[in-house]
């Protein structure tokens, strides 16, 4: 059983999270499910009785829109998602809002940003000479899998992604 604070957590997060992915290109329902289920491990399985209500709550508080697409061979008609201008600054506002509440958690946690900032430089900068051909990758300090990535399934290789 999930505790209550991990699902609180997520619920408080989705809605910031399916803006995000409506706001990153035109979506219709079962994209949005599919993209949120690419972090099922974190966020648990989206499921259509989650997802929909936010959808409905999102239109009707006038953040997002959407439009039906051409009739399939079956006569169905999927209905693609997207931010209004509203959904736009509302995003924009959520964003500024999550980066400076995260700060603050991390700061409660005792997390020092700027030593994540200067691991995550201190990684591009060994990426940048490791691909420049001045270091190899054991100086570099990377570790490779030993498994193909071209046998990663779809979500495998989007999590590599992140």
């Amino acid at each position: 059983m999930e505790r209550n604070f991990t699902g609180q957590f997520k619920k408080g997060a989705l809605e910031l999270i399916i803006l995000c992915i409506i706001g990153s290109k035109e979506r219709y329902g079962y994209e949005i499910i599919s993209e949120l289920n690419l972090y099922r491990d974190t966020l648990g399985e989206a499921l259509e009785g989650t997802v929909y209500p936010i959808l409905h709550r999102l239109h009707e508080n006038g953040l997002i829109k959407f439009r039906y697409g051409e009739k399939s061979a079956r006569g169905s008609r999927k209905k693609y998602y997207s931010l209004t201008p509203e959904g736009e600054k509302a995003l924009s506002d959520m964003k500024k809002f999550w980066l400076q509440f995260s700060e603050c958690v991390d700061s409660a946690l005792g997390i020092r940003r700027e030593s994540i900032e200067m691991d995550i430089f201190a990684l591009s900068e060994r990426q940048n000479l490791l691909w420049s051909g001045s270091l190899n990758a054991e100086a570099a300090g990377f570790e490779f899998d030993t498994d193909n990535p071209a046998e990663r399934t779809p979500e495998e290789k989007k999590r590599s992604d992140c």
